[in-house]
């Protein structure tokens, strides 16, 4: 294996281009908006303030900025750090409920970086808005063929009578926590034992 000197590096930079930040942005894993997530098009900043002067603005990928929405607001800088996100839920997880499961799930994604702007009140609402956000399905029904849970992945329950707000969890790598440790994945009696239960599972 031929060694690799401060010569030999001099050397390659001599054809090899060198690229800004900007640039390196645009090809460094994380930074890119995620497929779907208004298409994968890069616009520069002139770019994207031309559109949005001219009405022409459908959210994207912006240079030097990150995954700017349609209406003009940022919704991911493509810093989401799912290890600090399942780190602080398990820090902050309590023993019993406290019925606060969707703040609980949304703190823990803004502690792993996620933008949480525009999140909605209800938990069963968080699957459409955590698409829009990068997160994709997993599973979307109960019949569906095996799955394993990876640190990270958020389950999120419909509405169902006695809980109108519907439910959220995030996997932690060993337990089901939402805003308390989890027996398992249900969260509760009212999900477990319900033949009609419909939950969406979600990853990034």
């Amino acid at each position: 294996m031929k060694k690799i000197t401060r010569k030999s590096l001099d050397e390659l930079a001599k054809i090899m281009p060198i690229i800004n930040e900007t640039e390196q942005r645009t090809y460094i894993g994380g930074t890119m908006p995620p497929s779907g997530l208004y298409g994968s098009q890069t616009y520069t900043y002139q770019e994207y303030l031309a559109m949005m002067a001219s009405g022409l603005w459908n959210g994207g990928y912006v240079e030097g900025l990150g995954v700017i929405g349609p209406d003009g607001g940022k919704i991911s800088d493509g810093g989401y750090n799912v290890n600090e996100t399942v780190s602080y839920l398990t820090s902050h997880a309590q023993s019993t409920s406290t019925q606060q499961c969707a703040k609980a799930i949304r703190q823990a994604l803004e502690a792993g970086g996620l933008l949480t702007n525009g999140h909605p009140i209800d938990a069963c609402d968080y699957d459409t808005w955590l698409q829009e956000r990068g997160f994709y399905t997993v599973s979307s029904s109960i019949t569906s063929g095996v799955y394993v849970p990876q640190a990270g992945d958020i389950v999120v329950f419909e509405a169902i009578e006695g809980h109108q707000h519907g439910h959220v969890a995030m996997y932690n790598g060993q337990y089901w926590i939402s805003d308390f440790v989890q027996r398992d994945m249900y969260g509760g009696p009212a999900y477990r034992e319900n033949p009609n239960t419909e939950y969406t599972i979600l990853r990034r």
